[in-house]
């Protein structure tokens, strides 16, 4: 009897923890392109480097999600590039007067939900609510391979940009980087012109998240 009673406990602290762990965490690797807005101020001699200096900076990105909401943490990023002259720089451009260029990207929280189409955005510990822009998909017959999960190329407008992903239905559920909208599947690459990310790992029956803007 003891036995039976040790085995029933066994399965219900499993059944327990098969539903407590529904969480799914995709891993990503994203590289910023400096826009006109950023580069207008930017002495000439000194853009190309600017521009060198987002290719090289890496911002690692993770994206958790599950069967409600979407959970997406920026991380804080800064690369440094030698240049030569005195050159003025604005918006996340901080101005050198030495041979110094320095790129700084402070780190964000974003909380997505289907439901409402909407998200809750963190920086610098104030939440915003926002509604996701209303998109329509335009699908491709190119696919790939990513990690490897075949993915599909969609293609829609976001904030009249371009905006080219490869998404996959071969994991179950819902979710999108950034303020990007849903799609039916899981994308795993981003290009929207400005930034260009790629998923570098999937890591499935994660515990749930709580107290995410904590």
């Amino acid at each position: 009897m003891k036995v039976l009673c040790l085995a029933i406990l066994f399965c219900l602290n499993t059944a327990v923890n098969a539903v407590a762990q529904i969480t799914t965490v995709v891993d990503y690797e994203e590289r910023v392109t400096p826009t006109e807005t950023m580069l207008k101020d930017i002495n000439p001699v000194a853009r190309e480097s600017l521009k060198a200096s987002f290719k090289s900076s890496i911002r690692k990105c993770q994206l958790f999600f599950d069967r409600i909401n979407n959970y997406y943490i920026k991380q804080g990023s800064i690369s440094k590039s030698a240049t030569k002259g005195t050159y003025e720089g604005s918006g996340a451009v901080q101005t050198r007067n030495d041979i110094t260029l320095s790129v700084c990207v402070a780190k964000s929280k974003i909380l997505k939900n289907e439901g409402c189409n909407c998200f809750f955005e963190s920086k610098e510990n104030k939440k915003i609510k926002k509604q996701l822009e209303k998109s329509k998909w335009i699908l491709s017959k190119e696919n790939k391979k990513i990690l490897g999960y075949q993915c599909v190329k969609a293609s829609s407008l976001f904030k009249n940009r371009n905006l080219v992903i490869f998404y996959t239905k071969q994991i179950k559920g819902k979710a999108s980087p950034n303020e990007y909208p849903f799609i039916d599947g899981v994308i795993l690459e981003y290009n929207d012109g400005k930034r260009h990310g790629i998923a570098t790992k999937i890591s499935f029956n994660q515990p749930d998240i709580k107290n995410f803007f904590d």
